[in-house]
């Protein structure tokens, strides 16, 4: 198998356990894990549309998920919905504080928006939560850019 699929298994083992644990029984499980794996391959393949009907059918079923709301936050952002994304990786990071590709896509979207108070606001909040080193220089790097940015009074 390729690493590519390693991954997607994981991701789909991950994820069956969460469904497991959720109020619905096993069949219904299922049914959203491949819900939620045809919206990631629909992600692939840029069919943000059918994207997005399967993750709001995910989310419906079960919106304490995570991953759901952090992919179609994905998606809003690749069709130019930026104020959805936001609202979207604002749940994400309300459900789990130490989600950090979300607060970095929300700091992203932000600049995107050229929101940069808001985005630098963000980078410090994600900062102050980073625990891996990798982490905490990339955020560093883009704290200090958007702090520029701020001051330019861009």
């Amino acid at each position: 198998m390729r690493k590519g699929t390693y991954i997607l298994k994981f991701f789909q083992v991950i994820v069956l356990s969460v469904l497991a644990l959720a109020p619905w029984g096993v069949v219904e499980a299922q049914n959203h894990l491949q819900d939620l794996d045809q919206a990631l391959f629909a992600m692939s393949l840029q069919k943000w549309d059918r994207a997005l009907e399967l993750l709001n059918k995910v989310i419906a079923a079960d919106p304490k998920l995570v991953g759901p709301y952090y992919s179609r936050a994905i998606v809003y952002s690749k069709k130019g919905e930026y104020d959805k994304s936001i609202e979207d990786l604002k749940k994400v990071v309300q459900l789990n504080p130490d989600h950090l590709e979300a607060f970095g896509l929300l700091g992203v979207v932000y600049e995107i928006k050229r929101d940069y108070g808001s985005a630098l606001k963000i980078y410090k909040s994600a900062l102050a939560s980073a625990k891996d080193p990798a982490s905490k220089r990339a955020l560093e790097k883009w704290d200090a850019d958007m702090e520029k940015k701020v001051k330019q009074g861009r």
